[in-house]
C-alpha cells in the first residue's frame, strides 16, 4: 500500500494504453462507448482508474461486478447512478471492476443487463477484467477494449531497486532474480514478496 501509485506520473508500463484512456475520458460525450480494460492482476488497472478520476475531478462510483452477479443486484445499484448527478456537483464516472467474475451460469441475467446499459451510456463507464475470454464476450461487443500488459522485466527491476533504496534495504542478486522471475510483471506480487524476503532477516 505504501508504494501504490498516488499520481499518474507514478505508473510504469502500459504508457500507450494509459494515454488512450486519458484521451477517452477527457473527450467523453453522451453515448460514447464505455471502456473495458483487460489485463492481468497487479499491472495497475484499478489504481489507474482511481487516480484518473481524482486528477480529472470525477466523482468515482466503484462496484465490484463479481459481488453483484444477478440482474436485480446490478440493476438496483447501477440504475440510480445512471439517473442521478453527483452529490458534490461533480461529473460522475462509473467503474465496474472484475466483470469477468460474473459467470454466465450463475449470473441470472447480470451479463445481459450490463450489455444493455453499455449501449447508451449517460455517464462515462469503465469496466475492468483480468482476462479477455468467453465470459465477457458480450461486453466486448459494446465496449472499446484497452489492454494492459505485464510490466516489463527492466521496469520491474528498476522499481524494485528504487523501493529497496528508499527503505534502506538490500537483497542478494539471487533473491532479487527469484522475485523478479516469480512476479511475472505483477507489481503487487513483486513488492509483497520483496517485503517477505527481507522479513526473513528480521
Amino acid at each position: 500500500e505504501k508504494y501504490r501509485p498516488h499520481r499518474l506520473d507514478d505508473f510504469i508500463g502500459n504508457l500507450e494504453a494509459r494515454s488512450h484512456i486519458i484521451k477517452w475520458l477527457t473527450t467523453w460525450v453522451n453515448g460514447k462507448k464505455p471502456l473495458l480494460i483487460v489485463g492481468p492482476p497487479g499491472v495497475g488497472k484499478t489504481s489507474f482508474v482511481h487516480i484518473l478520476s481524482t486528477d480529472y475531478d470525477f466523482d468515482l462510483i466503484e462496484m465490484n461486478a463479481s459481488d453483484s452477479r444477478t440482474r436485480d443486484m446490478l440493476e438496483s445499484r447501477v440504475i440510480p447512478v445512471l439517473n442521478n448527478t453527483s452529490l458534490y456537483g461533480k461529473r460522475m464516472l462509473l467503474f465496474l471492476d472484475e466483470v469477468d467474475g460474473i459467470y454466465r451460469r450463475q449470473d441470472t441475467g447480470g451479463m445481459e443487463f450490463l450489455s444493455k446499459i453499455l449501449k447508451e451510456p449517460t455517464i462515462p463507464i469503465v469496466l475492468a477484467s483480468n482476462s479477455r475470454n468467453q465470459r465477457i464476450k458480450e461486453l466486448t461487443k459494446n465496449c472499446r477494449v484497452i489492454e494492459f500488459h505485464i510490466i516489463p522485466l527492466e521496469l520491474s527491476e528498476k522499481l524494485l531497486d528504487q523501493v529497496l533504496s528508499k527503505e534502506g534495504l538490500s537483497l542478494s542478486v539471487s533473491e532479487k532474480d527469484l522475485i523478479l522471475k516469480r512476479s511475472h510483471g505483477d507489481i503487487r506480487f513483486l513488492l509483497n514478496h520483496a517485503q517477505s524476503a527481507h522479513a526473513q532477516y528480521m
